[in-house]
C-alpha cells in the first residue's frame, strides 16, 4: 500500500505548485469534499488626509509583505493526500483528503486624528470593493480545490499503481492550469480590482 501526499507551498494568483512525496503510513480516510479553512489578516494605516493615506497604503502593504503596488492579497496553500492500494490485478486510489487553507490580507484604517466625512465615505467604498475582489480570488481557489477533489475521486482504479499515480499527477497539473487561466481572466476582467472600485 503506497501513500502519496502532495503539499504545494502556496496557490498564489496565477500559480498552483504541486509536489508529490511518499509517506510510510496510510493517511486518514477520505472526507466528502475538500476541507477549507479561511482567515483574514490586517495591516494598519492611520493617515488622516487623502494623499497621505494613499501613500501610506502602498508603503504599509509592502512592509506587510504584499507585492509592491498592491494593497490586498489572497494566499492559498493546499495539501493533497491519497493512498495507492495495490490489488491482485489492478491498483485503487483511496483515502483522498484535500485541505485548502486561505488567508486574505487587507488594510485596516484607524485614523490618528480627525478626518473629513468625504474621506471616510471613499474609504468605505474602496475597502468594500477590495474585499469583494479578494473574495473573488478566494472563490477561484475554492473552485480549484473542489475540482481537484472531484477529478481525483473519479480516478477509482487503474491497471497498476505507477500508471494510476501518474494519472493523478496529470489531473493535478490540469487543475493547476485551469486555475491559472481562471485567475488571469479574473484579473483581466476586473483590471486587478480597479473596475470594481478598489482605487481610493
Amino acid at each position: 500500500m503506497a501513500s502519496v501526499a502532495a503539499r504545494p507551498g502556496a496557490w498564489t494568483a496565477g500559480a498552483l505548485l504541486l509536489a508529490a512525496a511518499a509517506a510510510a503510513e496510510p493517511g486518514p480516510a477520505a472526507a466528502p469534499g475538500p476541507k477549507i479553512t479561511e482567515s483574514r489578516h490586517y495591516y494598519r494605516v492611520d493617515a488622516t488626509g487623502l494623499e497621505s493615506l494613499r501613500a501610506q497604503l502602498f508603503e504599509n502593504a509592502t512592509a506587510a509583505g504584499l507585492a509592491p503596488g498592491t494593497i490586498g492579497r489572497t494566499r492559498q496553500a493546499v495539501e493533497v493526500r491519497y493512498l495507492l492500494d495495490p490489488l491482485p490485478d489492478r491498483c485503487r486510489l483511496s483515502a483522498l483528503a484535500i485541505h485548502l487553507d486561505l488567508a486574505i490580507d487587507l488594510p485596516e484604517w484607524q485614523p490618528s486624528g480627525t478626518t473629513r466625512p468625504e474621506l471616510r465615505a471613499r474609504w468605505a467604498q474602496m475597502i468594500s470593493a477590495l474585499t469583494r475582489h479578494e473574495e473573488g480570488h478566494r472563490d477561484n481557489a475554492i473552485w480549484a480545490a473542489k475540482e481537484l477533489h472531484e477529478r481525483l475521486s473519479q480516478l477509482g482504479e487503474g491497471a497498476d499503481c505507477d500508471a494510476l499515480g501518474k494519472l493523478a499527477q496529470r489531473e493535478m497539473f490540469r487543475v493547476k492550469l485551469r486555475f491559472n487561466l481562471r485567475e488571469q481572466a479574473y484579473d483581466r476582467r476586473t483590471g486587478h480590482g480597479v473596475s470594481q472600485g478598489t482605487v481610493l
